[in-house]
Formats: structure tokens, sequence, C-alpha cells
């Protein structure tokens, strides 16, 4: 996938979730299948870094959801690189509001920008499982782990130098 077929994707999906707006899934948390789309993008920066991300839920039943993540990220002369990350998996709720996270995720170098001059890194893959917490109706809360699966050498979320062959986050989702 080339740098604008990324870009067109990002902004492609951002501007599905802001025409049809954000679809909420079904708080009774019945037998239906629902559908969560939510796309977020962030303006080009005065260091011309761009960052977009989109999530696509569909709920398998009231306590399996399935999920499609993607994060696009283009980094500064620092970096140098634009990045595209994905994530497919499950998430499994043991209650009404704590859950367990599990799937495979991607990262690959769409483009090296800048003054370097090099073919981008092999895109590294990896194994993720977490847990989360629903704290409210716009609050969420994740801890995960990533481990990595294959021998490339690009370091996670877009760290060029550094491999990182396991990665711990906590992370949380206010929606406003």
């Amino acid at each position: 996938m080339n740098k604008w077929s990324a870009v067109f994707l990002t902004l492609l999906l951002s501007t599905t979730n802001m025409v049809f707006g954000q679809i909420e899934p079904d708080t009774k948390q019945s037998d239906t299948p629902s559908v969560i789309l939510d796309a977020r993008g962030y303006p080009i920066s005065i260091w011309g870094e761009e960052h977009s991300s989109f999530d696509f839920n569909y709920r398998l039943s009231p306590k399996l959801v399935a999920q499609l993540q993607g994060f696009y990220d283009e980094y500064a002369c620092g970096l140098c690189s634009d990045r595209f990350r994905t994530f497919v998996g499950l998430k499994w709720y043991v209650s009404n509001r704590f859950y367990l996270i599990s799937g495979l995720d991607m990262e690959a170098e769409v483009g090296v920008t800048g003054r370097q001059s090099r073919e981008p890194k092999k895109p590294r893959m990896g194994f993720t499982g977490g847990v989360g917490y629903d704290v409210r109706e716009n609050l969420l809360l994740e801890a995960k782990g990533n481990f990595q699966l294959n021998n490339s050498k690009m370091g996670a979320f877009g760290e060029p130098q550094i491999r990182m062959p396991q990665l711990y986050t906590v992370g949380g989702k206010l929606k406003f």
C-alpha cells in the first residue's frame, strides 16, 4: 500500500464518520448484532505531522465484539517515516463493563520522508492481549501487552531505532 492509498483510506473513513455520525451500540446488549464506527483525525501540525485513526466494531453476541482498528501516522523529521498500524481482534465482556482483548496487529512503513534515503523496513507483526474497563458510556480504560511475532527491526509506534519485541501500554478514550 503506498502513502496516497493509506491517506485516501483514512480520509474516506474520517469523512464517512463526519457525514453519518457515530453509530452507537445497543445499550441493552441485545442478541441483535450492532455496528460501531468511530474515526478521528488531527490537523497537520506546524512540524508537518499528521495522525488519524478509525475503529470498526461488530457485536457478534451480547458478550463478544469483533474489532478492526487502523492508525495512520506521518512523523516529522525526527522519525521521517509514514506508518500504518492495524489491529484485528476480539473483545470478550466478562461482565457488563470489564472485558478481555485478544488479536493480531501489524505496523508497516508506507513511506520514508525527509533526508533519509532508505527502503522502508519490514513490517512488524505482533500478538496483542489485554484487559479493559468501560468506566462510563463515554470513557474507557485499557491495559495491553504486545508481543512481536516476526523478526522485523522496526520498533513499535513509529520508533525507528529501538527494536521492541515486547511492548506494554496503558490507555484510554474519552468521547465528548
